[in-house]
C-alpha cells in the first residue's frame, strides 16, 4: 500500500505470464502506483477481477507494452477500482471477461472518483466480454469518467451491449 513499482523493458522480451489469483492475476496494486513502459502482461487468470493488472485506490500510468491474452470474471485485461487510470501508449488486446453479466473485456472501470484517461497512440482491441448480458468489450465503465483523445483507438472489441464502450458514467471524446 502506497508504494510504486515500475516496468521498464529496455529488450524485446520482458513478460509477466502464467499468475493466477483471486484479483489481479499478474498484477494487484492497492493504494499504490504502477508504471508500464514496456513489456508484456499476457496469460495470467484472475478467479475474480482483472486478470492482467488489479488497481484498487492507486493509479496506473501505461505509455507502452502490452496487455494480452489475460482472463478473469470482470476486467479481463485491467480493473481500476477507485483509481486512476492514464494511458498514453501501448495496447490491450485479446482479454476475455468470463462472467454471465461480465463487463470490460479489455477494461473494467468503477467507483465515482476513479477515471480513465486514453490517449496519444494507445489501442484497445479484439477484446470480448463472453457473457450472455455482457457489457463494454472493449472498455466498460459503469460509474466514473472517461476521456478518449488524439489517436487513441478502441477497435474490434465484442459484448452483447457496447462492444467497443459500454458507460453509465462520463465519456467524452475529442480529437
Amino acid at each position: 500500500s502506497g508504494n510504486s513499482l515500475t516496468l521498464c523493458d529496455c529488450g524485446t522480451t520482458g513478460e509477466i505470464t502464467g499468475g493466477s489469483g483471486e484479483h489481479g492475476g499478474a498484477i494487484y496494486v492497492n493504494g499504490g502506483t504502477l508504471t508500464l513502459y514496456s513489456g508484456t502482461i499476457t496469460g495470467n487468470t484472475a478467479n475474480g477481477n482483472g486478470g492482467g493488472v488489479y488497481v484498487l485506490n492507486g493509479s496506473f500510468t501505461m505509455s507502452g507494452g502490452s496487455i494480452t491474452d489475460n482472463t478473469a470474471n470482470q476486467g479481463g485485461g485491467v480493473l481500476v477500482e477507485n483509481s486512476t487510470f492514464t494511458m498514453t501508449g501501448g495496447s490491450i488486446s485479446d482479454n476475455i471477461a468470463t462472467q454471465a453479466e461480465s463487463g470490460g473485456g479489455g477494461i473494467f472501470v468503477t467507483g465515482a472518483s476513479s477515471s480513465f484517461t486514453m490517449s496519444g497512440s494507445s489501442s484497445i482491441s479484439n477484446n470480448m466480454a463472453s457473457g450472455r448480458a455482457s457489457r463494454g468489450g472493449g472498455i466498460y465503465l459503469p460509474s466514473g469518467t472517461f476521456t478518449m483523445s488524439d489517436n487513441a483507438s478502441v477497435t474490434n472489441n465484442t459484448a452483447s451491449n457496447g462492444g467497443g464502450v459500454f458507460t453509465d458514467g462520463t465519456f467524452t471524446m475529442t480529437g
